[in-house]
């Protein structure tokens, strides 16, 4: 998506070439001027949703961990963690490592479960 300031620069541009032309009439001109700034507006907006879906299709499908399970759940469901970080702060928040992702609990229920990504 354009900055705003990018967008009022074309604006002003695109209103310039428009009182350049003599044949239209001021009503004329503001029709045109209102409808490319309502397309320069909405082109950024239609990429980046098309950016978002192609990057949530290509995420990888690993399964975590629910929110709201014990630790003790979470070890017969999904086994040892590869690491356990000890509690940090108040109320205590502990972070187990697993292979793909890391699940953070406060005392001793799941908070959330977090994907790695690899480092592009």
């Amino acid at each position: 998506m354009l900055p705003v300031s990018d967008i009022v620069i074309r604006f002003s541009e695109i209103y310039e070439i428009i009182n350049q032309i003599k044949g239209l009439k001021m009503k004329s001109r503001r029709i045109l001027v209102s409808l490319l700034t309502l397309l320069l507006v909405n082109s950024g907006p239609a990429l980046a949703d098309v950016l978002l879906v192609d990057s949530i299709q290509s995420a990888p499908q690993i399964q975590t961990p629910r929110d709201g399970l014990t630790m003790s759940q979470i070890r017969q469901q999904f086994g040892n963690p590869k690491t356990e970080l000890p509690a940090v702060g108040d109320p205590p928040i502990t972070r187990w490592e697993y292979d793909g992702y890391s699940v953070f609990f406060e005392h001793n229920l799941a908070l959330h479960s977090v994907i790695h990504h690899p480092a592009k």
